[in-house]
């Protein structure tokens, strides 16, 4: 969509979300939320799937950090879902999606988060390792923390040689 047919409402709700992922790193959480809370509210024309990709990644991220962790699969799932119906990009902000997506996997996976299977856990956390991956094909930049969530996903699940393989790539 063109930025002109998104105008203010857009980019004010893009600003919101953007301001949510600093404020997460801050922990600043109930602030995040509200900002995602105001981004989400945006009139539905102005969103795209990339600010909805985007947004449920930061709110799953804040919500993992509360220890909340059914609502942070739930916000993944949004995440996956988004995914799975856009094709690949080269668009560097779809690294956020991506790369969040797979931190809030691996993040339940080390809580042991009993939000499903853990074997469940495990396959949709490599599932969504290899998206970011492929991913990384067409947004090299990315490949780094592929490469370093790729070695974690091995190393819990106790494989050390092959995390260890895939941190020296």
């Amino acid at each position: 969509e063109s930025s002109s047919r998104r105008g203010d409402a857009g980019f004010i709700a893009a600003a919101q979300y953007w301001e949510a992922a600093i404020k997460v790193q801050q922990n600043l959480l109930s602030d995040a939320f509200a900002l995602l809370n105001e981004a989400a509210a945006a009139p539905p024309e102005v969103m795209m799937s990339l600010d909805w990709l985007i947004l449920h990644s930061i709110r799953a991220q804040a919500y993992l950090r509360q220890g909340q962790y059914v609502y942070a699969k739930k916000e993944a799932d949004k995440v996956e879902a988004i995914i799975s119906n856009i094709s690949l990009t080269t668009n560097g902000l779809f690294f956020y999606g991506y790369a969040g997506l797979v931190e809030v996997k691996l993040g339940l996976w080390e809580a042991k988060a009993t939000v499903e299977s853990e074997q469940d856990l495990k396959k949709s956390t490599r599932q969504a390792s290899k998206k970011f991956q492929a991913y990384t094909n067409s947004f090299p930049a990315g490949k780094a923390r592929a490469l370093c969530y790729a070695g974690l996903i091995e190393w819990l699940g106790g494989k050390g040689i092959k995390a260890h393989q895939a941190w020296h790539k």
